[in-house]
């Protein structure tokens, strides 16, 4: 249902991987961000509480700061960091 109204499946987030969090966390602050509509329609059919505008702004803000990490690290363990990427946040 996930994939067919926004055209992705969520990310389970797993023990073994710390940033699995930040990817799972990523993921739905992209669906707010892409249709906010359709993942409101799921959280309903999922009966879950549609998530307020607060909660969406703080988890965008969120994921902006988690990048920082996330991004440092994979520096630090040798995997590569997209060029394009900057560390700023306004």
């Amino acid at each position: 249902m996930i994939k067919a109204k926004l055209g992705k499946l969520l990310v389970i987030p797993v023990v073994t991987r710390w940033n699995s969090m930040y990817d799972a966390l990523t993921r739905v602050a992209e669906f707010a961000d892409k249709d906010r509509d359709q993942l409101d329609a799921i959280f309903r059919e999922c009966e879950l509480a549609v998530m307020m505008r607060d909660e969406e702004l703080f988890l965008q803000k969120f994921v902006k700061v988690l990048k920082l990490l996330a991004d440092s690290l994979d520096i630090l363990q040798g995997e590569a960091v997209p060029a394009q990427d900057t560390y700023y946040l306004p």
